[in-house]
């Protein structure tokens, strides 16, 4: 449902501000139940006349967090989904990141950290398809 409803409607570096408004009832994300939605926009080279959303910039990365521990310690991606690490600096997490061709990430926790335990679902983050970057 979460799928259906709030991301298929929406395509990064496709959709726009308004289109985010249409669909989440504002352009800065949306709070679910289990979970949190943000959005972030694409900004021109130029930083200064970037606006995130008031000035209907293109979508860039609709970012999923869950409100409580999910765990997918014991869950296995499909072959489908690409392997690769990243890290969040910010919160001092490293993650293995399961990718697909379609643009979306699986930020798993790699590690056991002070507020996070391996396997634990950071967030989930669908952006634009690697190959339309």
């Amino acid at each position: 449902m979460l799928y259906a409803r709030y991301l298929a409607p929406l395509l990064p570096h496709q959709s726009d501000a308004k289109q985010v408004v249409q669909v989440l009832g504002s352009a800065q994300g949306l709070e679910l139940k289990e979970w949190k939605v943000g959005v972030l926009y694409s900004c021109s080279e130029d930083l200064i006349t970037c606006s995130h959303g008031p000035r209907n910039d293109p979508l860039d990365t609709i970012v999923i967090v869950p409100k409580h521990r999910v765990s997918l310690r014991h869950l296995k991606f499909p072959l489908a989904f690409s392997h690769s690490y990243g890290g969040v600096s910010e919160i001092n997490v490293t993650c293995d990141i399961y990718s697909d061709k379609f643009g979306l990430q699986y930020w798993v926790v790699s590690g056991d950290f002070p507020s996070y335990k391996k396997g634990d679902l950071l967030w989930i983050k669908y952006g634009a398809a690697p190959d339309a970057r």
